[in-house]
């Protein structure tokens, strides 16, 4: 609304059709706040519901497409790069785990976090990959392959 005001401060609305535009715009607008104002209000956040799946349960039975959602969804970020010598180059991001759930600290997430802020699950699958063989060059086209379909959603 903000940018609709704006644009007819600065004259851009000044023939009589597009100052019916800017009416009818800005009567949606408001009456769109207006239904969004009705709405109950709920602070912004997430909510920690327990299943009777564990994480590596979900990622062991889930076919590619299931554990892309769920690396997705944690937040992991990987980043395949060029190869130095034989060895593959990668670079992944993996966030911080929770210390708070539904605003209220948690226990069970207290250790996850060293002191340079990694996780564990970050260290461990960082070891894994710096102790993983090299690809080889069809593993690497496969790799890239499915990544560009990741990336491609």
């Amino acid at each position: 609304m903000k940018r609709l005001e704006e644009d007819r401060d600065a004259g851009l609305y000044d023939s009589e059709a597009r100052k019916q535009v800017y009416q009818e715009r800005m009567k949606d607008y408001l009456a769109a706040e207006e239904k969004l104002a009705a709405e109950p209000q709920q602070k912004a956040g997430w909510k920690y519901i327990p299943t009777d799946e564990l994480y590596e349960d979900a990622w062991d039975n889930g076919d590619q497409e299931k554990r892309r959602h769920l690396l997705m969804d944690a937040g992991i970020k990987l980043w395949v790069k060029k190869k130095v010598g034989d060895v593959p180059m990668y670079e992944i991001e993996v966030p911080a785990a929770p210390k708070y759930v539904n605003g209220e600290y948690d226990e069970r997430f207290a250790d996850l976090a060293d002191t340079d802020g990694h996780t564990a699950e970050e260290r461990e699958f960082r070891e894994f990959l710096d102790s993983a063989e090299p690809l080889s060059e069809e593993e690497q086209k496969q790799l890239r392959k499915a990544m560009e379909r990741v990336a491609a959603g």
